[in-house]
């Protein structure tokens, strides 16, 4: 009965999810917190979001965005004798569900997780003494992005680490099913090595202790960006630039960079070469991110004090800069992640509008060159 209905239209009831809750006994982590031991860290932050400085077009594009954001204070709790099913690693534990969040993506997944758990022959279950799970809807399953990983995986791994200074305990990591390298050498940066990381089978793992940080973000709704912890995005860069400080490397790049997207799918500036010859009287060298290592990418933020690219998860290394001044080339469908985050950490930020051209974009360079004005005269001291 079920396999049908997921290929119904049926997201469509997700955005009133009281029903689902009920049937499927969907309960938030919050909720169930006086079951389980759990321990608070950190405190509570207040993201201030304003558009001031940036160009008037974009806060008219950002409603419900801008304002004041109240982050609570994040704890991590230790979950015992727990399931984990399907592609998102869902929680389920007594025939119920626990989730970090509750959303219409995150109940897809959990539909989704629903139907996985019923009898299959030939199924194999994972069965782990001591686990923390970077794999947890709505974003990190089967396919968890550079953005998402940064934002929602490493950033979590602050509440990994009160659990081990409390418990004297190491649990095992859990990556999405055949883990891209950066997300192993990120790890490894992080203080966690290869021994210590699992790639999640996809489908059922029988856990007798999770460790269950919560998320750094507020609830995500559909079609709507929050900002992220800014305690965390810190957490994150510090670690990983202390553990790269240590490593040789004869990687010098330079101060004013432009991300390219030439070998991407979607997203390419079709004009890139006329726009790259506009940006050599800012002396703007180009990059690639898919032909640098982690490490080199980390190193690249580290020192920038211009990062100009198109839309794309590359940018949300930015959270290694020390202040660089973000241009974004964004199209006619502007979605503000990168704008909440470089207002979080208070860098300097402005956009440009580019063209659709079939998934790519042609963007006028004449305007890309006057906001690289306004922005490094901002930063002149």
């Amino acid at each position: 009965m079920l396999r049908p209905l997921l290929r119904w239209p049926y997201h469509q009831l997700l955005a009133h999810p009281t029903w689902i809750r009920r049937w499927l006994d969907v309960r938030l982590l919050s909720e169930v917190l006086d079951r389980y031991p759990h321990w608070p860290y950190g405190g509570e932050e207040v993201i201030h979001l304003d558009g001031r400085g940036v160009d008037p077009e974009i806060p008219a594009l950002l409603p419900g965005v801008l304002g004041a954001h109240r982050l609570g204070q994040p704890f991590v709790a230790s979950l015992s004798q727990v399931e984990l099913v399907g592609p998102y690693a869902v929680v389920r534990q007594a025939g119920g569900y626990i989730v970090p969040e509750l959303n219409p993506l995150v109940l897809d997944r959990v539909v989704k997780a629903h139907v996985a758990v019923r009898p299959r022959r030939g199924r194999t279950t994972s069965r782990y003494p001591l686990l923390a799970s970077l794999v947890q809807p709505p974003w990190c399953g089967r396919r968890c992005g550079y953005f998402h990983w940064i934002t929602d995986c490493l950033t979590r791994l602050e509440g990994v680490e009160q659990y081990q200074k409390i418990t004297g305990e190491q649990p095992l990591i859990l990556l999405p099913p055949s883990p891209a390298p950066w997300m192993q050498e990120s790890l490894t940066y992080m203080g966690i090595g290869r021994d210590r990381q699992v790639a999640w089978s996809g489908d059922m793992g029988q856990v007798e202790t999770l460790v269950f940080p919560s998320p750094r973000t507020l609830p995500v709704q559909r079609k709507k960006f929050n900002p992220y912890s800014v305690a965390g995005y810190w957490y994150v860069k510090e670690r990983i630039q202390q553990a790269i400080a240590h490593l040789p490397s004869d990687f010098t790049p330079a101060p004013r960079i432009y991300i390219s997207r030439g070998d991407a799918q979607v997203r390419r500036v079709l004009n890139e070469d006329v726009l790259l010859r506009r940006l050599e009287a800012f002396h703007v060298v180009p990059y690639q991110l898919s032909r640098l290592s982690f490490a080199d990418q980390v190193r690249l933020f580290a020192q920038a004090e211009l990062v100009i690219a198109p839309h794309g998860a590359g940018l949300v290394n930015m959270i290694f800069g020390q202040r660089p001044a973000i241009l974004e080339i964004y199209t006619s469908t502007f979605v503000p992640g990168y704008f909440i985050i470089a207002q979080s950490l208070g860098f300097p930020y402005a956009g440009v509008r580019g063209e659709d051209c079939g998934g790519h974009l042609v963007v006028d360079p004449e305007a890309v060159a006057r906001r690289v004005e306004g922005l490094l005269s901002i930063r002149k001291p």
